[in-house]
């Protein structure tokens, strides 16, 4: 059993591993490396890795720009608990980037993340309460949401929060 437990504490350790050296490749503009290993991470469930990778192709990052590639990987991350994931694919349904706009499913991701304790998710969520997209319009609701942004760090979630207290 102790081996068993070790195994699984140095496989999750690893795959952190593979996700920094990953970054830290990219960072340093070795992009054919960071590639590879953020998909070795991704293909092993790390959702963190999905979510880079997606990145990286969203951005076209030392490759070529895909928004398919991209949609695919933050799908990945966002069903394996990757907050982040949530929000970048709420953000191309509510741009129609790569899929077809909808404002639903746009709402539906950024609530998840918010709920995963995304600052961006609840941004984005708190902003489409705030125009009434995808929602019905209610700046009290917004100002709510506004305010977890603002808690999780994101100071123009602070700002909206305060402007919509006044």
């Amino acid at each position: 059993m102790k081996k068993i437990v070790f195994w699984l504490a140095f496989a999750t350790f690893s795959f952190a591993d593979l996700v920094n050296e990953g970054l830290n490749a990219a960072y340093a503009g070795e992009h054919k490396k960071a590639i590879n290993l953020l998909l070795k991470a991704c293909e092993s469930k790390d959702a963190t890795g999905c979510y880079n990778l997606g990145f990286i192709y969203y951005q076209g990052v030392g490759v070529k720009r895909d928004y398919q590639k991209a949609f695919s990987l933050y799908k990945k991350a966002c069903k394996n608990g990757d907050a982040n994931g949530c929000n970048a694919l709420g953000s191309m349904y509510y741009q129609g980037v790569g899929v077809e706009r909808d404002y639903q499913k746009a709402f539906n991701l950024y609530k998840k993340a918010c709920e995963s304790k995304s600052a961006k998710g609840c941004y984005n969520l708190g902003f489409m309460h705030y125009k009434g997209v995808g929602v019905k319009q209610d700046r009290s609701k917004a100002r709510e949401i506004y305010g977890k942004a603002c808690d999780l760090g994101m100071k123009i979630g602070c700002d909206n929060y305060k402007t919509l207290s006044e």
